[in-house]
């Protein structure tokens, strides 16, 4: 069930988005609302002001069971900055750190409802790494595997490596659906809430600067080596979520 927000909440979101206009002065008012409401889940804040229990709760509930809230991206500008970070060595722990950045990301493949809300949560993602004013993430930080794990990296063939005609599903850096974190093998028919099909001219659109067809970035251009990737990255998202939603 989609969250319903209380007046101090959405306060709160307002003066979040007064701190980012804080450290970029050229994003508008609107945009930096918006921009919060895409951490929280929702595509614009007109959209997200519409679950504040401030408002006629018939609407609120309307609003709700017509569309249920697919999986949403929840985390605070402070919540997002600690992840970029290297995580601590545990004393109770023989695993080395890259083991268990990976065994503290959740795997969260089954909890899309399309690959429009995969991209809607990594667009929200995205979004949220953008707002933390010092970009640097720690090869040992738990945002880093996510990044692997969680968002998007090519619009893969289901069947054949090179058969986009036969239907393509949305695939992380590690070539499993979108959400996964382990390496176990998986059969790319079975996931069909991560699957699109694009033609040609669209796959073209939003293939990343010298990639192969479908990929949104390569070694070159991970979204976690720099800002400006990953707003390159950010643009692309955009683009092919315009053109899944039509």
């Amino acid at each position: 069930m989609a969250r319903v927000f209380t007046e101090a909440q959405v306060e709160r979101f307002k003066r979040e988005a007064k701190k980012l206009r804080h450290f970029e002065p050229d994003l508008t008012h609107s945009a930096a609302l918006d921009r919060i409401a895409a951490q929280q889940g929702f595509s614009n804040w007109s959209l997200l002001h519409r679950h504040c229990e401030c408002n006629d709760p018939r609407s609120v509930l309307q609003s709700i069971s017509v569309a249920p809230l697919p999986l949403m991206f929840q985390r605070t500008p402070e919540e997002m900055r600690q992840t970029l970070r290297k995580l601590p060595e545990r004393s109770d722990s023989n695993r080395p750190v890259s083991a268990e950045v990976r065994a503290q990301t959740e795997d969260i493949r089954g909890k899309f409802v399309s690959a429009v809300n995969a991209l809607d949560y990594a667009i929200a993602y995205m979004g949220s790494l953008l707002s933390v004013p010092r970009f640097h993430i720690n090869a040992s930080s738990l945002a880093n595997w996510e990044m692997r794990c969680w968002l998007p990296y090519s619009i893969h063939p289901i069947a054949d490596d090179d058969d986009f005609a036969q239907g393509q599903i949305l695939v992380n850096r590690r070539y499993k659906p979108v959400g996964q974190t382990s390496d176990e093998w998986t059969d790319y028919r079975e996931h069909t809430r991560s699957h699109l099909k694009l033609d040609a001219s669209q796959l073209k659109d939003i293939t990343g600067n010298r990639c192969r067809q479908g990929y949104l970035f390569n070694d070159g251009s991970c979204p976690w080596h720099s800002r400006k990737l990953s707003e390159g990255y950010l643009e692309r998202l955009l683009l092919l979520r315009d053109i899944l939603r039509g």
